[in-house]
C-alpha cells in the first residue's frame, strides 16, 4: 500500500495567498488524503477562506484552530498533530507546491524505505509565478547551501534524492 500523505499549512491570519498554496495541494498528481490548515490567530479570513474552497478542492480541507501567541513551532505542531496520515508534506502559506509534489514523495519513500524525511527541490518565483534568475533567487546565497547540492536537488536525510527517478 502507498504511503498516505497529509499536506499540512500552518498560517497566522494570513488568507492573502492561502488559497494558492490550497489549490496547488488539491491539484496535485497524486492527491493528498487531507490538507489541513492550522490558524493560530483570530482573524476571520482565515476561516472564511477555508471554508469556501471546501467547496471547490475535491480533498477533505480541515481547518484548526491553535492557541494564539505560542509562536510559529507551536503552530505547526498544532498542525502536524492534527493530521492523520503517516507522511505529512509540509507547505508554508506563501507558497505553493508543483504538480507532482505528493507523486515525487511517495515515490521516493517507495523506493527507499529508510527515509525518515525528505524535501524536494526549491524553486523562487515572483508574484506572478515567473521563476526567478538563480542571481537574483536569495535560496542561492552561501548562507542557505545546505537547501541542496549545486543543482538544488532535494534530499532525505542522510540520503541523497537527487538520483530518485520522477
Amino acid at each position: 500500500m502507498p504511503p498516505s500523505v497529509s499536506v499540512s499549512i500552518p498560517t497566522h491570519g494570513e488568507a492573502t495567498h492561502l488559497r494558492v498554496a490550497i489549490t496547488s495541494a488539491a491539484k496535485q498528481t497524486r492527491l493528498p488524503v487531507e490538507i489541513v490548515v492550522s490558524d493560530d490567530s483570530r482573524s476571520r479570513s482565515v476561516l472564511n477562506c477555508v471554508e469556501e474552497m471546501k467547496e471547490e478542492v475535491h480533498v477533505p480541507l480541515r481547518l484548526v484552530h491553535c492557541d494564539t501567541g505560542n509562536g510559529l513551532a507551536h503552530n505547526v505542531n498544532c498542525c502536524f498533530d492534527a493530521a492523520v496520515c503517516e507522511w505529512l508534506c509540509f507547505l508554508h502559506d506563501d507558497d505553493f507546491l508543483a504538480e507532482n509534489a505528493v507523486e515525487f514523495l511517495v515515490s521516493s519513500l517507495q523506493q527507499e524505505t529508510s527515509i525518515v524525511a525528505a524535501f524536494g527541490k526549491q524553486v523562487v518565483v515572483d508574484a506572478a509565478g515567473v521563476e526567478l534568475a538563480q542571481e537574483s533567487n536569495p535560496l542561492q546565497s552561501a548562507s542557505s547551501a545546505h537547501w541542496g547540492d549545486e543543482n538544488n536537488q532535494g534530499h532525505g536525510l542522510g540520503r541523497d534524492l537527487s538520483n530518485v527517478s520522477e
